[in-house]
């Protein structure tokens, strides 16, 4: 009778030997990944995916590199190919929801980004992120709440408090819109859209003086803008 353990130990040599070709590009990916070489990244996690469909690490970078490249309908794509490798992935989650809000998708980002932090409470992007979607969805009592807490956890969050000072107006809450863009601007002191905010918040509570000031910074920082882009 012909032994089979010859012909099983080199076939069991040659996957190891794939799997360790394939670990190591993972690295390297991840190494071009954090020097922002982002072609280069979503060609290795490409190569590796097509070998290893259900290895969540490189399906998981793919979709974060699409992700910070703008590429929002191939990281949502991505990412939930990593959600379904992975449920008890905070990460997957919260960049799927960050996916889907860029792409309008607030109820599905929602969700995602409540997982998100049903795994891992307390994430101020997480956080920012569901704030964001809850006053998209015209629920700016629940917003207020999520943003004040991402505040809380992280004082210096500018777009924490420019989103809370978004629901704060659509509750008609103008002195609490004026401080939380007052502490944005505090943050980002020439940021137009900001400014903005502050003098429509100061204009509803007839602050006339105050609101034609953040114009007048407002206007200021526009031709600011204007000359620099000559």
């Amino acid at each position: 009778m012909q032994s089979t353990t010859g012909p099983r130990v080199v076939q069991d040599a040659n996957e190891q030997a794939t799997i360790k070709k394939h670990l190591e590009t993972t690295v390297a990916a991840l190494a071009a990944y954090r020097e922002g070489r982002h072609a280069e990244v979503q060609s290795l996690c490409r190569g590796v995916i097509e070998h290893l469909p259900n290895f969540f690490f490189p399906v998981h970078l793919l979709g974060v590199s699409y992700l910070d490249c703008g590429q929002f309908e191939e990281a949502r794509q991505a990412l939930e190919h990593a959600v379904a490798l992975e449920q008890g992935s905070p990460d997957a989650h919260g960049n799927l929801g960050h996916a889907l809000l860029s792409l309008k998708r607030y109820d599905e980002a929602c969700s995602h980004l409540e997982k998100s932090l049903a795994l891992r409470p307390d994430s101020p992007p997480a956080l920012r992120k569901l704030g964001n979607a809850l006053w998209r969805l015209e629920r700016p009592e629940q917003a207020i709440a999520v943003l004040t807490r991402a505040i809380e956890l992280q004082p210096d969050d500018f777009e924490a408090y420019c989103d809370r000072g978004i629901a704060q107006m659509m509750l008609k809450r103008y002195q609490a819109a004026a401080s939380s863009y007052e502490h944005a601007l505090a943050l980002q002191p020439h940021h137009f859209d900001a400014m903005v905010c502050k003098g429509l918040a100061h204009l509803e509570l007839r602050h006339y003086d105050i609101a034609e000031a953040a114009f007048r910074s407002e206007e200021h920082t526009s031709e600011l803008q204007s000359h620099h882009d000559l």
